[in-house]
């Protein structure tokens, strides 16, 4: 986005660090119209306060990436921000894969990660290699003029992500007949209970939309009897009150019996990478220990 910005011959302001204060004192005395966030840092710009403190009319596009969002954010950032937002789905190896255009977040679409980037190419296989049909879960692989040619010195793992001139980006995708796609976890986050697969942010869009649920990360535990068991950590949001019985209600409710979580884990954080995405390993460890 910063090199986009310098061959339109656009000014480009770079912060030290995010801090959500600091942001909204750039937005309005630099007159931004372009910025590039986290779900995180958005999270954290929602809790912050009430827009109208602050002159956002500058803003024309927040573009968001880097981690799963689920709708109920992404509902709470239309509502909060006057302006057009655009997600881009991608990764150091494969540049951008993915776009979700403006006008689609204005026509509703927020559970979708939007159509591939013009020149980009995309299957959704099985473990065997096999495309899956629209609707079923695979891994999404990626091919164009803008992947790597491999990772420096180190073959065994260029052939494994890059088998056959495609890129296995690792994340699980389900493609609609249209053409978008949604991404619905990580290949290694996938929790497997009794057999049956579970889809971590399927379970954590429910939980989200609790009106109490400020966080939600979904993880597996180890079950004795199961394997893998559904746990849950939730941030719960100030002044508000929830039980784990309430939210495991909530999930019976929502979803098939198999993934509603047999344990809530209520926290004040939730553990993030230093980029700023949710530590799963951590959370997972946690759960171990």
């Amino acid at each position: 986005m910063i090199a986009w910005h310098g061959i339109t011959q656009g000014t480009t302001v770079v912060a030290p660090r995010f801090e959500p204060g600091e942001f909204f004192r750039l937005v309005q005395a630099e007159r931004i119209t372009n910025t590039l966030l986290a779900p995180t840092m958005l999270r954290m710009l929602l809790d912050h306060g009430n827009p109208r403190r602050h002159d956002l009319s500058s803003l024309v596009c927040i573009v968001y990436g880097g981690a799963p969002m689920t709708p109920q954010l992404l509902r709470e950032v239309l509502d909060f921000f006057p302006c057009g937002l655009m997600q881009g789905y991608g990764g150091s190896e494969a540049g951008q894969v993915l776009y979700l255009s403006p006008e689609d977040h204005r026509a509703g679409r927020v559970d979708s990660n939007g159509r591939p980037v013009p020149g980009v190419q995309v299957e959704v296989r099985d473990p065997s290699g096999d495309l899956v049909p629209a609707g079923d879960a695979g891994e999404l692989y990626a091919r164009s003029g803008m992947l790597m040619a491999g990772y420096w010195r180190d073959p065994v793992n260029t052939r494994k992500v890059l088998p056959d001139g495609w890129y296995a980006t690792g994340d699980l995708a389900q493609q609609e007949p249209d053409g978008y796609l949604r991404i619905v976890g990580r290949v290694s986050d996938m929790i497997i209970s009794g057999g049956f697969n579970v889809m971590p942010l399927e379970v954590e869009s429910v939980i989200a939309a609790h009106p109490a649920v400020r966080e939600v990360a979904v993880y597996a535990a180890p079950d004795p009897v199961w394997g893998e068991s559904v746990e849950a950590a939730v941030v719960v949001r100030s002044g508000a009150q929830v039980t784990a019985d309430e939210l495991i209600e909530l999930c019976r409710g929502a979803l098939a019996s198999f993934k509603k979580p047999r344990r809530i884990v209520f926290v004040g954080t939730i553990p993030r990478t230093s980029v700023g995405k949710v530590d799963k390993r951590a959370l997972r460890t946690r759960a171990a220990g």
